[in-house]
């Protein structure tokens, strides 16, 4: 794509350089990449300043660069360019915010993908994966092809493509709305992070319908407070961003936008507050729930075989987003009734000999709770909470877990998460310092956590293990290495039923 085409819509300060015909073959964030006749995007992180790679990204293909400041020639380090034939400087094109010009240029590069789709957002501390789970069941009910982008990935009818982040950056994610036009998806279902707001991922997309499931301690390490958390998510409900608002009427934090008001058509939802859409006559079992619906005077009854008060919620706000996005209260009604949690939901599992494991990806403290809460509705015998914290990540949260996991759990197993560069134990000590009594371990090791505590279990036991999810690698000292809280669980199924088959043919002969 021609350099002029791709900046045409951008906000431009100055232009240093020649313009012409330079053609543009790849953008970029990463001065690293090897590209011939790419477009470098400096931008400004917490750790890193774009602006300071310039160098390397020209000596690696860059013929142009978006930065936000005039980059002295000295600091490109002379003529560069795509290392074949001639030499030249790259065209500097200065714009006030790099991060708002790489999503444009990115939708631009794309052919503006976004454009052909319909968006729904959903942002919040917990709940986004299993309402997005939801919300496509019920559109794609409809009739309406639609695709996930979330933690699990990116997923639509036939495919599936992995994904580090919760919302990917600009590039990739238009790359990968492009991608989902091709094979004719309509409505895309997006999980949208604090981060992503903060940084300005999705800014130049236009929402039909954003959700807000609550906000709780979370993220500190990189917002600081909780007013500057709650504001990044609040402040993305406002008119320019979006069509329609669905948002949690009992979250204390979602009630400022009702005292506040933003001029934005904004549906309430809850169990507890005056709402649009409500849940009443609430009937809990461990394999299912069952619950009368007012869908803005619509009545449904739902019977969903999900566990958890958490469940309601997601399933009422889902079935709100789907009315404005167009689906019918029959298509909603029927696809209640076949909802499934998402891997690492509250995934109920069959250890054996009447032993129950739960994996679930809480990991913060309004999650754990909710979960520890939930689980204990299906335990008969003892409770045994197992988790851990994520290294270089909120510390202010790890005492107020363990308090959570000693209050509501008969027993809790200490161990690692994802640690990163951080000492495991010494994340599992900022938890401890939580922990008022000794009804606990610390086993570092998350293997052999959870060999351990399945080897204790005893009959109508339940083993909560919470922070991992349907997470397929643990992150230790930068390396993301191969693990699973579901196989590590099967495993010992397996070692348990060779056991009971020896034993039991020992027995009998």
């Amino acid at each position: 794509m021609l350099l002029k085409d791709l900046i045409e819509n951008l906000k431009v300060n100055n232009i240093i350089g020649e313009i012409g015909n330079k053609n543009i073959e790849n953008i970029t964030i990463n001065s690293k990449e090897k590209e011939d006749n790419a477009l470098f995007i400096a931008q400004k992180g917490l750790d890193f300043d774009g602006h300071n790679f310039v160098r390397e990204a020209t000596r690696n293909g860059a013929v142009a660069i978006v930065v936000e400041r005039e980059i002295p020639e000295r600091e490109i380090g002379g003529q560069v360019g795509n290392g074949i034939g001639k030499k030249e400087k790259p065209t500097q094109i200065i714009v006030e915010d790099s991060r708002l010009a790489c999503a444009d240029i990115a939708s631009t590069f794309y052919g503006n993908p976004k454009n052909k789709l319909t968006f729904a957002g959903i942002t919040g501390t917990n709940g986004k994966t299993s309402t997005s789970f939801f919300l496509a069941e019920m559109l794609k009910q409809a009739g309406k092809k639609t695709a996930i982008i979330g933690s699990l990935g990116v997923l639509w009818d036939g495919g599936h493509l992995p994904s580090d982040l919760t919302t990917p950056d600009p590039i990739i994610l238009h790359k990968t709305l492009a991608q989902l036009v091709n094979c004719g998806v309509e409505n895309i279902v997006m999980e949208v992070s604090a981060h992503a707001l903060a940084l300005k991922k999705v800014d130049n997309i236009k929402f039909k319908v954003g959700i807000l499931t609550n906000i709780t301690q979370d993220h500190l390490d990189f917002f600081k407070t909780m007013d500057s958390y709650a504001d990044t998510k609040l402040n993305w409900f406002s008119r320019k961003n979006m069509e329609f608002a669905v948002v949690n009427a009992d979250d204390n934090y979602a009630k400022l936008l009702r005292e506040n008001g933003s001029g934005l058509c904004t549906l309430y939802y809850g169990i507890y507050s005056p709402s649009d859409t409500f849940a009443t006559s609430i009937k809990k079992s461990p394999a299912k729930t069952e619950f009368a619906l007012n869908l803005l005077d619509n009545i449904l009854l739902c019977d969903v075989n999900l566990s958890g008060e958490f469940n309601v919620y997601n399933t009422i706000s889902a079935a709100t987003a789907a009315l404005c996005l167009g689906a019918k209260v029959d298509d909603i009604e029927k696809s209640i009734r076949n909802l499934k949690a998402p891997i690492g939901r509250f995934n109920v599992v069959d250890v054996g000999k009447k032993r129950t494991a739960v994996v679930d990806f809480a990991h913060t403290p309004d999650s754990l709770e909710k979960v520890l809460e939930t689980a204990r509705g299906i335990c008969r015998g003892r409770m045994i909470s197992v988790f851990g914290c994520g290294g270089d990540r909120d510390r202010l949260k790890r005492p107020i877990m363990g308090a959570i996991s000693e209050k509501l759990a008969d027993f809790t197993v200490l161990t690692s998460d994802n640690p990163r560069f951080e000492n495991p134990e010494t994340i599992i000590n900022d938890i401890e310092k939580g922990m008022k009594g000794d009804n606990y371990i610390k086993i570092a090791d998350r293997k052999k956590a959870i060999a351990h505590v399945l080897s204790k279990l005893s009959p109508d036991d339940v083993a909560v293990f919470a922070g991992k999810g349907g997470e397929l690698y643990q992150d230790i000292d930068g390396v993301k290495i191969p693990y699973s809280d579901f196989e590590e669980i099967e495993k010992f199924k397996k070692k348990l039923n060779k056991t009971y088959e020896s034993s039991h043919n020992i027995f009998t002969r």
